[in-house]
């Protein structure tokens, strides 16, 4: 699913977390507005999109509050926080302590391998008429 950063910018996260109801964008081709969370899995191609790129430009949402950074190559995890003053924060999580990273989501923490149970929105469109 795509969020819309701007009239001209869209991005294509890898997992999103919403707080609340999903916002999306009134077009053909409907864009999600208010991601509160988003994770990206890092690749040796796209590493240094993600970690500069991306984040910029999901820093201009003011619903994003937490960005993960997972690499796929090793047992890390990146975690950038928002804090109460507009700063992020960057904590970083290695080895054992990669597969309980602390996240915002109201205490729950992100385990690399346990079960999850996921509720996925319903994505508005558009009726096409022939």
């Amino acid at each position: 699913m795509r969020v819309r950063i701007s009239a001209t910018q869209y991005v294509q996260p890898d997992l999103i977390v919403i707080c609340g109801q999903p916002a999306f964008t009134d077009e053909t081709d409907p864009s999600l507005t208010n991601p509160s969370v988003i994770i990206e899995i890092l690749s040796p191609s796209t590493a240094g999109y993600d970690y500069s790129g991306k984040f910029q430009l999901y820093r201009q949402l003011p619903s994003f509050e937490e960005y993960l950074l997972v690499a796929q190559d090793q047992s890390r995890i990146g975690v950038f926080r928002r804090m109460n003053d507009g700063r992020w924060l960057l904590s970083s999580y290695e080895a054992q302590r990669a597969r309980s990273a602390p996240t915002l989501l109201k205490g729950t923490r992100v385990r690399t391998k346990a079960r999850a149970r996921l509720r996925f929105a319903r994505v508005p469109t558009k009726e096409r008429r022939p």
